[in-house]
């Protein structure tokens, strides 16, 4: 079985149990994201990087597709596109990956707060994904323990 066909099991199988609306699944190789969901006629597509997802943990695609499912169940593809409704449509989305990983990864979520933690220190990073970065950063758990 090919990766690209285990990541879209991975996406149905988490769209039935969070019983998430319809949608439509596309690919962006292209992209610099894992994935992202936009508006098509008033219909959520996700699209998925493939190429990206492949050099990928299992479990950073896991968290990756509770991501994006966040962004649809939240409707954050129907908001206006402001700076500060990106960064609260990427808080949603978030907290309700890191919801996800609590409830049917807990042994894996430590590992996975600390690497947010860990993301967040590196500039690089928060340059390249501005939204993501400060939208993280408004995380608790994701704010690094002195």
């Amino acid at each position: 079985m090919n990766i690209e066909y285990k990541i879209m099991v991975e996406v149905f199988h988490w769209k039935e149990v969070l019983k998430v609306k319809h949608f439509l699944l596309g690919i962006d190789n292209r992209t610099k994201y894992l994935g992202y969901v936009c508006n098509f006629g008033g219909v959520p597509v996700l699209f998925l990087n493939f190429k990206k997802m492949k050099k990928e943990a299992p479990l950073e695609n896991i968290s990756t597709i509770f991501h994006e499912l966040g962004h649809i169940k939240h409707h954050t593809y129907d908001w206006k596109p402001t700076k500060s409704n990106k960064i609260r449509c990427e808080y949603l989305a978030e907290t309700f990956a890191l919801k996800q990983m609590k409830k049917y990864y807990p042994t894996a979520v430590k590992q996975y707060i600390k690497g947010w933690q860990e993301i967040l220190q590196d500039e690089d990073w928060c340059k390249k994904f501005p939204c993501h970065a400060k939208a993280f950063s408004r995380i608790s758990e994701y704010k690094e323990e002195k």
